[in-house]
């Protein structure tokens, strides 16, 4: 990464150190080749070709020098302290390579083979336009790939504009994408050079407009052949096919009392915009480099970063990805979001409707500690150790049923609707966890009492119900002990 682009830089200053003999230093060479004047994107001598080896190099998986200082990478500053360049004459680098233009770069990428073979490489690249302008019949420029569908698709080729809107839709229109292209694969030159863009608008664009002087002075050539390129892209482009393909998903709309037959196709600008924004959020960007070195180093970022996790990756063409679009050809590949659907989730414990009683705690529950007591009530002898005994039964069950009150507060605020909820005033107060609820518990007592005699009741009639007819019929007074046992417990129910 950072050694890679220093081993570059050592490559190009040995090529030179051949040619002339005397001290090289790195500051001083890229201070002077990154702040020479260019009148033309053309280069012009063996330094104008040398800025562009440099600014080009990739130093970070699809991210060149040049594009690492225009987005402030601190990859960039390392790549310069590598090479032993102090700050200042850093910071002089990074702000001369962020006043570079881009299209020098893409103009060099693009006409390499004319800028390297040819003696008068200028001539050689206005052949090679005036070439591309005759290969320009072969293609068509298109919004929505059919080929990204079936790659046996040739139609249909639509070029779909769309107005902005404010509807929240991710769709042609709402979001600023590039053109995409249908052309035979060995002419995907024509594509790259269209997509050239003159202080932010394509060439394509210039091209339909007609804009001869804008031409003229970026290639510098003379109106008349650049009057003949405009009349060749032009006319040399070919028309949409509106036609469908057997190939092509088809859905049916209802419309009415009928159907309208409709053909799914990919916005392939979209598509590789979400693409380049993915790439940005998860790898490209500032935030996910120091981000993930922090976290490979087990530091802390208080920036924190942010990852898109859960992304298939689909390619389209196979070996062959250049026959498909030339944005495919240009991306090799795209992501798929995670559609699935929500998950189920499995709750424990549901936040009661109708009564507690009847839907959070049962008796069968508390089943043990009812048929330790059938025993104790069963015993001829009744001392003070049985007594005491029983009221722990009692007790454990009461222990039963706060923990039960606790669990459903638990889940009250992500469960407890009002609209649906029967539950009485006095249960409402006792479980929901609402300011209101809160408040009435805190300070108030009448809906406690209705809760004490509930909790009693319950133990009361648990025994019953557990033992069927072996159940001893109990009476007043064992049912007036288990209420002083509640009893005890009542700030534990608030």
């Amino acid at each position: 990464m950072v050694d890679d682009f220093k081993k570059h830089i050592d490559k190009l200053i040995k090529r030179k150190l051949k040619d002339k003999k005397y001290e090289f230093d790195y500051s001083s060479w890229l201070i002077t080749l990154v702040e020479q004047e260019m009148e033309a994107i053309h280069p012009q001598s063996e330094f104008h070709w040398e800025l562009f080896e440099v600014l080009s190099f990739d130093v970070l998986y699809k991210q060149s020098f040049k594009s690492l200082c225009d987005s402030g990478h601190p990859v960039a500053r390392e790549s310069l302290e590598k090479l032993g360049i102090n700050d200042s004459e850093i910071n002089l680098i990074i702000n001369s390579v962020e006043s570079v233009d881009n299209l020098f770069i893409e103009y060099c990428e693009l006409f390499k083979d004319e800028l390297l073979n040819k003696d008068n490489s200028l001539n050689e690249v206005h052949k090679k336009i005036t070439e591309l302008s005759l290969d320009c019949s072969q293609g068509t420029i298109i919004s929505h790939s059919p080929k990204m569908t079936n790659p046996s698709c040739k139609y249909p080729r639509l070029n779909i504009t769309a107005s902005n809107s404010p509807d929240g839709f991710v769709r042609s229109g709402n979001s600023p994408v590039d053109f995409d292209m249908h052309i035979n694969a060995t002419k995907l030159k024509v594509f790259k050079f269209l997509s050239l863009k003159i202080n932010g608008i394509s060439l394509l664009q210039l091209i339909n407009d007609k804009n001869i002087n804008v031409i003229s002075s970026v290639f510098l050539a003379n109106k008349r052949l650049i009057n003949d390129w405009v009349l060749n892209f032009n006319s040399g482009l070919n028309e949409q096919d509106l036609r469908t393909h057997f190939a092509i998903k088809q859905i049916y709309f209802p419309v009415e009392k009928d159907y309208h037959q409709l053909s799914i196709l990919s916005p392939s600008g979209l598509v590789f915009s979400l693409k380049n924004k993915i790439d940005h959020t998860n790898d490209r960007s500032k935030e996910a480099y120091l981000g993930k070195k922090a976290r490979k180093e087990n530091q802390y970022v208080i920036s924190g970063f942010s990852t898109i996790v859960n992304l298939t990756v689909t390619r389209h063409g196979g070996d062959h990805p250049k026959n498909i679009s030339g944005l495919n050809n240009k991306y090799q590949s795209y992501y798929l979001l995670s559609s699935s659907p929500p998950a189920i989730k499995t709750r424990d414990l549901h936040f009661p409707r109708t009564d507690f009683f009847v839907q959070t705690v049962n008796y069968f529950q508390c089943k043990h500690a009812f048929h330790q007591l059938h025993t104790l009530y069963s015993r001829d002898d009744n001392n003070m150790h049985i007594r005491a005994e029983r009221d722990e039964y009692y007790q454990s069950v009461v222990d039963h049923i706060i923990e039960k009150m606790w669990q459903v507060r638990s889940v009250a605020l992500e469960q407890y609707m009002p609209t649906a909820s029967q539950l009485s005033t006095a249960q409402k107060t006792w479980l929901c966890q609402q300011d209101e609820s809160k408040v009435l518990r805190e300070t108030t007592d009448d809906w406690l009492d209705e809760i004490i005699q509930s909790v009693s009741t319950f133990v009361f009639h648990g025994y019953e119900k557990i033992l069927g007819k072996k159940a001893i019929k109990l009476g007043y007074a064992e049912h007036k002990q288990m209420q002083q046992i509640v009893i005890k417990n009542k700030e534990a129910f608030r």
